[in-house]
């Protein structure tokens, strides 16, 4: 019969399929999860707890992206429950989700914390994510402290977190840590333009630094920036 070497074939090519299909290797954190509570060998039980950390990673990152901190948080205490160590890119999806929208700042100043406990050393979206948070609820002196923690650390932070910092000095009248930041700034060759210093000349403002004032305009011009009074 023609269909004999036919449905044999079928067989043969389909059986391979089948058994990856019976066996296809968990990897959603749910089958993971269910996965390491069965009978494992050794070699499997290592392999599937390797796996499991990854995606908890995966889990806390992605929820921290999309800012649902109480999602990111539980993975993170969920990863702690299990005795993994979380790397810094988890600990600062967390600390986004808690900064970038909510005012979950002293929480993020919590998981700050706990990465150097941890003998880890924070990344820069790990402290610039603690800035805004503190920001945006007018916690500008903790906004500031923060970026002296970062430079404290050996972290090198870019111009962008800078500004940041001086935002904070601008609207909190912060006006000698903004002169601070101008320094550091040029000493790590990362030019304040005409936009830092107006920042700084800000701060001076609003503490009522006029004497100051006048001494950072004076700074600017000398660098040849155009300031805005």
């Amino acid at each position: 019969c023609l269909l004999v070497p036919f449905l044999i074939c079928e067989i043969l090519l389909d059986g391979p399929r089948a058994f990856a299909r019976k066996h296809v290797f968990p990897v959603t954190l749910r089958e993971l999860r269910q996965r390491i509570q069965g009978e494992l060998s050794q070699q499997e039980y290592k392999s599937t707890l390797a796996s499991l950390q990854d995606a908890y990673e995966h889990e806390i990152i992605k929820w921290g992206r999309r800012r649902k901190w109480e999602k990111a948080l539980g993975y993170l205490q969920e990863m702690k429950d299990y005795d993994f160590q979380p790397g810094v890119p988890a600990f600062s999806a967390a600390i986004r989700a808690c900064c970038e929208k909510v005012k979950k700042w002293q929480t993020g100043l919590e998981l700050l914390g706990e990465i150097k406990e941890r003998e880890m050393v924070p990344d820069e979206e790990a402290f610039k994510w603690a800035m805004s948070g503190c920001a945006k609820d007018r916690a500008w002196k903790f906004s500031v402290d923060v970026l002296r923690e970062m430079l404290g650390t050996g972290v090198r932070g870019r111009k962008k977190t800078f500004m940041e910092a001086l935002n904070a000095c601008r609207y909190g009248g912060l006006w000698q840590d903004a002169i601070d930041i101008i320094e550091v700034m040029e000493y790590t060759d990362l030019d304040p333009a005409t936009e830092g210093f107006n920042k700084a000349m800000d701060a001076c403002l609003v503490a009522n630094e006029d004497d100051w004032f006048d001494v950072m305009e004076d700074k600017a011009a000398s660098r040849g920036y155009e300031i805005e009074i």
